[in-house]
């Protein structure tokens, strides 16, 4: 089995501006299922398994950093009824996640949107009343001050549940941020667990999942 070695995954990693980490995913975006696939990448699958005991039927989902679509196909093989959104910096894995379709022909997300949540808050035209995110509170990508503006796009009640990698949730004060978060109110911490983002013999790289409820 390859590793992410193979594909110099340390790259998205390495970006320090939004728009040439824009650049990275769309030209990685035709070959990244087959990446994911090839090295054992889990995470999502261990995120929405995780998400799916909090979900009720019905539930309107914004998926932060949604890529080509794994973890929305995920969650909808777990779950019934709900309506899922997502939003990526990426135009070009925003295609091919609009492409993915439910055997009976139905997308697996009802709206997509091209935002850099870096910079913006999430959709604002909806309040949503589950967040999920899987790799994207990563080094290079998103942190913990990121996380009060998306909460601003949630429903009074809501959930979340959504992975931190590891090295970087104790490199940027990630677990300062929740607390700060909590202690003001809005949100109360549920869960922390700690998983391998892969189901690889020659590699290994530890993710946070989080659970969250938003007041």
């Amino acid at each position: 089995m390859k590793t992410p070695d193979d594909y110099s995954i340390s790259m998205a990693y390495s970006y320090k501006d939004s728009q040439e980490l824009a650049m990275y995913y769309n030209d990685s975006a035709k070959d990244y299922d087959g990446f994911a696939d090839s090295v054992g990448y889990v995470l999502p699958r261990k995120v929405a398994k995780i998400a799916a005991g909090y979900l009720n039927k019905y539930d309107t989902v914004i998926d932060i950093g949604c890529g080509t679509g794994i973890l929305g196909v995920e969650i909808n093989s777990l779950k019934d009824g709900l309506h899922i959104h997502g939003v990526d910096i990426s135009s070009e894995m925003i295609s091919i996640a609009y492409r993915k379709q439910k055997p009976s022909g139905v997308r697996h997300y009802e709206k997509l949107y091209h935002i850099d949540i870096s910079e913006n808050n999430g959709p604002q035209d909806n309040k949503y009343d589950f967040m999920v995110s899987s790799g994207t509170f990563t080094t290079g990508h998103l942190d913990g001050k990121h996380l009060s503006k998306i909460l601003e796009s949630m429903k009074a009640g809501s959930f979340a549940v959504f992975s931190v990698k590891s090295d970087h949730f104790d490199e940027s004060g990630f677990m300062d941020s929740l607390l700060g978060l909590e202690i003001s109110r809005l949100i109360e911490i549920i869960d922390i667990s700690e998983v391998d983002s892969y189901e690889n013999s020659g590699y290994s790289a530890l993710s946070k999942i989080i659970s969250i409820k938003i007041n």
